[in-house]
């Protein structure tokens, strides 16, 4: 009933809580605890409006449980860069173990506020298709399936970029 009254709490406090929510191993729990109370539409509302946007039929899952999805899997591996368990798919980790060292050094670099690329990873993941809801499907056979979203990609990050921006991120 009080979900609204998060508005009232700083911008630089509600993303600080985001992070350390977005740095568990499985953030997409955190993600669906604040949809469940309410908080989700009014701290990141470009997630909450993924619930219910269709995808190609190479997709199983709706949109919003596709990055929920997305982010998880990025956890699993921010772990790993950051020297903890691999993720599930040991693939994955068994096709980049040639690069552990670089991948280690590149990812767990701090960027700004003692924040490192890994933890951006899950950010990128939760955010990547947040246009999907506001560009219309495709219709047109022309080479696209049907329920396409073109251009969601741009829209996508110009929406992240206003986000961050709004949780008084640094620039850097």
């Amino acid at each position: 009933d009080c979900a609204e009254t998060i508005l009232s709490v700083s911008a630089e406090r509600v993303q600080h809580e985001l992070w350390r929510l977005l740095d568990l191993v499985r953030p997409d729990e955190g993600i669906r605890e604040l949809n469940a109370l309410g908080l989700l539409a009014h701290i990141l509302p470009e997630v909450e409006a993924l619930q219910g946007v269709t995808q190609t039929s190479r997709h199983h899952l709706d949109v919003y449980e596709h990055s929920l999805l997305a982010a998880r899997f990025a956890a699993e591996l921010k772990t790993w860069l950051r020297g903890g368990s691999a993720p599930a798919d040991g693939a994955l980790s068994e096709t980049l173990e040639p690069w552990v060292e670089p991948l280690r050094d590149h990812f767990c670099s701090e960027i700004a506020a003692g924040r490192d690329r890994a933890g951006w990873l899950v950010w990128h993941a939760l955010l990547h298709d947040t246009g999907k809801a506001y560009v219309p499907p495709s219709d047109s056979p022309g080479g696209r399936e049907q329920g396409e979203s073109p251009g969601h990609q741009g829209l996508g990050a110009r929406l992240a970029s206003r986000r961050v921006e709004k949780l008084r991120f640094s620039r850097r």
